[in-house]
């Protein structure tokens, strides 16, 4: 089982590979609807294409002419000489091995995202014409859902408004979902550089 969850990921990040690279020919595309729903249908196609079943080419049923009868074949017992003192084998499981690493890149990615989280220290809301503002500790400027999160320095600027009309576009595009995807897919699939690449594209493309 855990051997199928792994190729199954290589799979995938392979996907994501073939995503990645063939996005270069519409990164100059001015066209930001196409590319954000290219790079999004991409990241659901690497997911949900190595899960289709195939029909198998090769009949696996059919008998070979070349083929020898077990009847005509005559084994005689080999005798097995055990030296105790090479009796011992260490078996080494790079099968676990490896779950234990994929397990603890995921933990890290998911410990990481809830410490940023976490730091977001909201303030207090307010309603503003309908919208959703939250004032923060955090330095940066960004949207969830249908909130818009804002530095506590921005509470009295009279600057403020632009930056406001500039997420709330964000918010209507429905960006969120693009991000809630990726970051999904950097969480599984965070040993694939091609991942992260994904990732910065489409935040490029949202901006």
């Amino acid at each position: 089982m855990e051997n199928e969850i792994l190729i199954y990921l290589l799979k995938v990040s392979l996907g994501i590979a073939i995503i990645c690279m063939s996005y270069i020919l519409l990164r100059n595309d001015s066209n930001l609807v196409i590319k954000r729903f290219y790079l999004l249908f991409g990241i659901i196609a690497s997911w949900v294409f190595p899960l289709l079943p195939f029909p198998q080419l090769i009949d696996f049923n059919t008998t070979d002419p070349l083929a020898v009868p077990s009847s005509s074949i005559t084994a005689e017992p080999a005798s097995i000489t055990v030296d105790t003192a090479t009796n011992f084998s260490f078996h080494f499981n790079w099968l676990n091995v490896l779950i234990m690493i994929y397990s603890a890149g995921v933990l890290i990615i998911l410990l990481r995202n809830i410490f940023l989280i976490s730091r977001w220290g909201v303030k207090r809301r307010k309603q503003n014409d309908g919208r959703n503002i939250v004032f923060t500790d955090n330095e940066q400027v960004y949207t969830l859902f249908s909130w818009i999160f804002l530095p506590e320095k921005y509470r009295n600027d009279p600057r403020i408004e632009p930056i406001i009309l500039h997420e709330k576009a964000h918010i209507n595009q429905m960006h969120f979902i693009d991000l809630i995807l990726v970051e999904l897919t950097v969480l599984l699939t965070w040993f694939n550089p091609f991942t992260w690449l994904i990732s910065r594209m489409i935040k490029e493309n949202h901006e």
